[in-house]
């Protein structure tokens, strides 16, 4: 790990450079901080280096080093250190991107498994009004099914079978939809 305090202009360098090209790395005012404690203990004279950029932050670099005569790089090694980088830039990004569905995944299924499982019937319900899940107690507490109620107006039309009381529920629940969930009051009669 390279560290800003230690390094801070070779790594300035590979922030506002898309790669060092360095003919002699401990002279070089980008790479002579790494001279005492890395190039010259090494060996190293030449260093061509290629960062590797994730969303726009240096995650990595490539560094291509040469020990011997200090060199210079071609056109064509400049180009492959910065592919190269690219390259591994695009695994982080999936590697990243697989992460994040597998957290979603394993997220989604403790989701599914504390509704499916909880001691109080619970139901969701899609923006067009369609469910995509009666848990248990759901089933347990009303009798219905999604095959009985695969909407909320089949819902409706089971659980407040008189149109005037079905109205009212349905105009609670649309206000407290439309306030946020904020919580209605439903008067309940006895039939």
């Amino acid at each position: 790990v390279l560290k800003t305090a230690d390094f801070p202009r070779y790594l300035q360098a590979l922030h506002a450079e898309s790669r060092i090209h360095a003919h002699d790395a401990q002279t070089d005012r980008r790479t002579s901080e790494k001279a005492a404690g890395y190039l010259r203990p090494l060996g190293i004279t030449s260093i061509l280096d290629a960062g590797i950029r994730v969303e726009g932050e240096l995650v990595g670099v490539v560094c291509l080093e040469h020990i011997g005569e200090p060199r210079q790089w071609h056109p064509d090694e400049e180009s492959f250190a910065s592919t190269v980088a690219a390259i591994v830039a695009q695994t982080v990004v999936s590697v990243r991107r697989r992460q994040a569905e597998e957290a979603l995944k394993e997220s989604e299924e403790r989701f599914r498994r504390l509704v499916e499982n909880a001691p109080f019937g619970l139901s969701l319900m899609r923006a067009d009004r369609r469910f995509v899940l009666l848990n248990r107690q759901f089933g347990a507490i009303f009798g219905y099914t999604m095959a009985d109620i695969p909407d909320k107006d089949a819902w409706f039309a089971q659980a407040y079978p008189a149109p005037d009381c079905r109205a009212q529920v349905i105009a609670t629940w649309e206000e407290d939809l439309a306030a946020g969930g904020s919580g209605g009051e439903i008067e309940v009669r006895e039939s």
